[in-house]
């Protein structure tokens, strides 16, 4: 028999904490990025059609403002642009998720972020090696590179959209733009 002591020692040496539960749908990983047939032409054709333009812009000294089309590298940028509401723009968003310098952390919100956007975003996987080689032409410090296609090559997009697949993601269709459901769990740890 113990003591009432004992017992409010013991129930002191513990507290009570809320830990958060997550519902989270969001767990196919390996279907979050679109398939692309041949990663190594899809290179090429970013090469010849974008980076080489870019590298000469840049090299001719001639101010971003004036270039015949727009490039964003920042992650926050290319978060806010695909957070626009009611556009009828379509984009092209290159990410060299297999290269291990891009933080993973930030790749993870890629998939999510491009489907759900208001945007039409072709999603686009390069293969490994991907970031070290555009690096050579321009600035790609968290290996994004998005391009509205307004400027763009028609025949350069016609040859992207078919070597990529369109993104889908049908467990998230009926969640679109749906609010996340969190509950907490009433538990206890010890007092440190």
């Amino acid at each position: 028999m113990s003591s009432l002591k004992a017992i409010d020692k013991r129930v002191a040496k513990r507290r009570q904490v809320y830990k958060a539960v997550l519902s989270n749908p969001f767990v196919n990983e390996e279907q979050l990025w679109p398939h692309v047939k041949d990663q190594q032409l899809v290179q090429e054709l970013l090469q010849k059609h974008v980076l080489n333009k870019l590298q000469h812009l840049r090299e001719m000294n001639i101010p971003k403002q004036e270039w015949p089309f727009d490039s964003i590298t920042d992650f926050n940028e290319v978060y806010s642009y695909l957070s626009q509401k009611d556009s009828n723009e379509e984009v092209l968003l290159f990410v060299c998720n297999k290269d291990p310098d891009v933080p993973s952390v930030m790749l993870q919100q890629i998939p999510l972020m491009s489907y759900i956007s208001s945007i039409k975003v072709t999603l686009i996987q390069l293969p490994k090696g991907s970031l070290a080689m555009i690096q050579k032409f321009i600035d790609l410090p968290y290996g994004l590179l998005l391009l509205p296609t307004k400027h763009l090559d028609p025949i350069f997009l016609q040859q992207i959209h078919e070597q990529v697949l369109k993104q889908d993601l049908p467990w998230l269709a009926p969640l679109k733009y749906k609010s996340t459901d969190i509950k907490l769990v009433k538990s206890s740890a010890p007092l440190k």
